[in-house]
């Protein structure tokens, strides 16, 4: 199973993935409904984040910290004004409203912007498995031998509710859902085993569940109009490509169920002995997957459309190659190689599969020692796309494609707007700037 170590926010709706192993946060315990999983307020600092005159201090510590400080700044998105670097990884960032979750592998606090003041956190015993508002809650799926769907009061923390899903054979190592409205739907399962699906009120009912004995991994949840879409892979190109030049493949990679009761509906492809697919997601009354077909020279991939009962709608190839996707407003973004050399960037529309642009190798050249080797995922920031890329960063115009270079010797992992700032994110560091 691939396992995906990061919270995903998309189009609104909060997908959630398995986060990595790590140490317990040790804390206080709390009062509230009885739950599953143990459920604490962590001990640590009042702050999570510090002024940008104290983020490179003098001596050598300060002298590894300013040129990322330097980089960042010389970006030209706006002013670093406070930050933290950290020892063992940047933990994944999820806005909620003006304010910044930040998500290690059992716990989570809720920071203010741009001083990082600590407005609550949560420590868990079990690893959990990201969060984000659902209504009027923010809730979070923790994991164990009883998966646990725990609700807080966003503006405190406080819990208002759990809903236990057992599983039989362990730990769940699978953890995956999205949002149905003010419901949750929920995939749950240990190593080789059936994925359990179920949809839940977090205000504290199961709706209904269903055990799927032909699913014995999910990488992806994703509700679709009256369905809720499975996806057995995630989104991987290596493993998509690799198990269609092998071909055999043991049923379809993505089924579907409904939302109304959970029972089984129509599946993708219709052979699904040589072709694996995965989603891409949900955009108005279609849903995009990338499909791998074939062997050798034969092999290809292809974006596809699909409508509420599984009938095609619009189908572009891209040729060969190992290809991922993501949504971006109206648009579809897909990355891959470039025949020139490095990446590509190419860009659809999501309602036809027309080509809208595409940036070369050339419009992003590699800067720095330890430069991008691709794409990262876009956020809108004015009238333009931003995207971490080889050179740093770039703006897009995202009816043209003409491309605005921002170049910076320090990789960019991520750009996330919250509220009136901008977060950036390295591997060692995570900065907040105040817009221009």
């Amino acid at each position: 199973m691939r396992v995906d170590r990061r919270w995903l926010l998309v189009a609104g709706l909060v997908v959630l993935a398995l986060v990595g192993a790590g140490a317990v946060v040790v804390g206080r315990a709390l009062g509230g409904p009885s739950c599953g999983v143990e459920v604490s307020e962590p001990t640590g600092t009042s702050t999570e984040l510090v002024p940008v005159a104290e983020l490179a201090p003098s001596g050598s510590v300060g002298d590894e910290r300013q040129p990322v400080l330097d980089a960042v700044d010389g970006l030209g998105l706006g002013t670093v004004v406070a930050g933290r670097f950290f020892d063992s990884g940047v933990p994944s960032l999820v806005p909620v409203g003006g304010d910044l979750a930040l998500a290690a592998s059992r716990s989570v606090r809720l920071v203010a912007l741009p001083d990082g003041e600590v407005r609550w956190g949560r420590s868990f015993g079990g690893d959990a498995a990201g969060g984000g508002l659902v209504g009027d809650r923010f809730v979070t799926l923790v994991g164990g031998s009883s998966p646990t769907l725990v609700s807080f009061a966003p503006d405190s923390g406080e819990v208002s509710s759990c809903v236990e899903l057992p599983v039989a054979g362990g730990e769940a190592a699978t953890l995956l859902t999205d949002q149905a409205a003010t419901d949750v739907v929920v995939a749950v399962a240990p190593p080789a085993s059936p994925v359990r699906l179920a949809r839940v009120d977090p205000a504290g009912s199961v709706e209904w569940e269903r055990s799927l004995p032909e699913v014995t991994e999910a990488g992806s949840v994703d509700v679709f109009g009256s369905s809720v879409v499975v996806g057995r892979l995630g989104q991987d190109p290596v493993r998509r490509s690799e198990m269609a030049v092998a071909g055999g493949i043991a049923g379809p990679t993505v089924t579907t169920w409904s939302l109304a009761d959970g029972e089984r509906g129509w599946t993708f492809p219709e052979d699904p002995t040589s072709t694996a697919a995965d989603v891409v997601g949900v955009v108005d009354d279609q849903l995009l997957v990338l499909a791998s077909t074939g062997a050798g020279r034969a092999s290809e991939d292809r974006l596809v459309a699909l409508d509420a009962d599984g009938e095609q709608r619009w189908s572009v190839g891209l040729g060969r190659g190992l290809w991922s996707a993501s949504l971006s407003g109206s648009l579809v973004l897909v990355h891959g190689a470039d025949p020139r050399g490095g990446p590509q960037l190419r860009a659809f529309d999501a309602a036809t599969g027309d080509p809208a642009w595409t940036v070369r190798s050339s419009a992003a050249p590699t800067v720095g020692q330890q430069p991008r080797r691709s794409f990262g995922g876009a956020v809108v920031l004015g009238s333009s796309l931003a995207l971490p890329s080889p050179n740093g960063v770039l703006l897009v115009d995202p009816v043209s494609g003409e491309v605005e270079r921002r170049d910076s010797d320090v990789a960019v992992e991520q750009l996330l707007p919250v509220g009136d700032h901008l977060v950036v994110r390295t591997d060692e560091a995570l900065l907040v700037l105040r817009g221009n």
